[in-house]
């Protein structure tokens, strides 16, 4: 499918005519751009109607008012521009008869008869394994290597296999760095011609793929599988080490760094590392300064938009997590956890030195200053030094006079 059916589908789109475009609203002709005038037009009214719509290497999109010709494959220096404006056009230049009927020509009468099965829908190669149907032996020989996991073409490069010699091509552009596929309006490159027929859904605003259940479009047929998994309730991606199950494999990949310590995100600053890409990007905000998130109510601001959002319900009062066992609320998921020890009796804190347990990381790092004789609470006044800041706020008083 073309930029243009890909227009048309929106209910725009635009048709070819001798030495002009004719644009489309709703299936219905809009205006006429008229390029008979030399003096009026430019370089687009010499870009002949190929033969055939395989034949093309152009493509035009209507894109904010204007019409542009996009590129569809590599084009050599001295190959002639060809674009297809049309079943329609093509028609009136007899370019496409009646089904039935065809110019096509061949020396062996093979050919022929392979041919003809366009016609007849004629599907002579069947599967034996799943029963799939094809028009040539060859489709079928390709077809089979899904059942036998055969791949004959193979990278120099690196230890990747296909089943389809294309295939092969489009991966060697992972090592050769080019990208034949270059988009018009914006520059933008890549090595595939599907993604750039994917990115040009960027310019004309496209969202092809649409959730029944609820108001989701998306751009990929991918992406839309994915959030189907919301509905669903299928989470296809499980961790062999601690059963952990998620919807995405990048979500799976991510988690996976718990368990190998992975960290390939470094702050090039100061050489943090971390595990998540969004993390770096929220750890330079501490070498950036940024503070993104602002409260409406008040002057708090963060670098996070999760800690606005616990923020906020200071002002609104919400507490979202509750306890099944005695009703308490919290404004924070951390507060529940801790809170539900108090009935499952968990203590997850254990001192390496003696049998010491807790509920709280804050007293165990309370109690391991009893090993390792540590007090950060010090007196301005005397020379006291303790190791709780309750202990301090004590001992001032010896100094204020304070009796509360």
């Amino acid at each position: 499918m073309g930029a243009i059916s890909l227009l048309k589908t929106r209910n725009q789109g635009i048709a070819g005519r001798f030495h002009g475009i004719q644009t489309l609203k709703e299936g219905k002709p809009r205006h006429f751009v008229d390029a008979q005038n030399k003096a009026t037009s430019n370089w687009m009214r010499y870009v002949n109607c190929a033969m055939t719509e395989a034949d093309q290497n152009l493509v035009a999109f209507q894109y904010k008012g204007g019409i542009y010709y996009c590129t569809l494959k590599p084009i050599s220096p001295g190959e002639e521009l060809w674009v297809w404006y049309g079943d329609e056009f093509a028609r009136e230049l007899g370019l496409i008869r009646n089904k039935n009927v065809c110019s096509y020509s061949s020396k062996k009468s093979g050919h022929l008869k392979i041919h003809m099965r366009k016609h007849t829908g004629e599907r002579q190669y069947t599967c034996e394994v799943c029963g799939y149907l094809c028009k040539q032996s060859g489709n079928l020989k390709t077809h089979m290597r899904i059942h036998t996991g055969e791949r004959p073409y193979k990278c120099e490069e690196c230890d990747f296999a296909f089943k389809q010699s294309g295939e092969l091509k489009t991966h060697m552009r992972v090592h050769t760095g080019e990208k034949p596929y270059k988009c018009e309006v914006c520059g933008y490159k890549c090595k595939r011609s599907d993604h750039l027929k994917t990115h040009m859904m960027t310019h004309t605003g496209e969202r092809p793929y649409t959730c029944e259940e609820c108001d989701f479009a998306c751009k990929q047929c991918g992406d839309l599988r994915r959030h189907m998994r919301i509905h669903t309730g299928e989470k296809e991606y499980k961790c062999e080490v601690c059963g952990y199950e998620c919807n995405h494999s990048g979500h799976l990949k991510i988690h996976m760094r718990k368990h190998t310590g992975e960290r390939p995100y470094k702050c090039e600053v100061c050489g943090y590392l971390c595990k998540q890409n969004g993390h770096l990007k929220t750890h330079m905000r501490i070498h950036t300064r940024e503070i993104p998130h602002k409260c409406e109510e008040c002057d708090f601001a963060c670098k996070q938009s999760g800690d606005l959002k616990r923020h906020i319900r200071i002002h609104t009062g919400e507490r979202p997590y509750k306890c099944e066992e005695c009703g308490y609320c919290c404004k924070h998921s951390f507060n529940l956890k801790t809170h539900m020890r108090k009935h499952t009796g968990e203590r997850p804190y254990r001192c390496k030195m003696c049998d010491f347990a807790c509920k709280h990381s804050g007293h165990f790092k309370i109690h391991m200053r009893i090993h390792t004789g540590e007090r950060p609470y010090t007196c301005k006044v005397c020379d006291y030094a303790c190791k709780e800041s309750g202990s301090l706020k004590k001992h001032m008083m010896i100094h204020t006079g304070d009796r509360p």
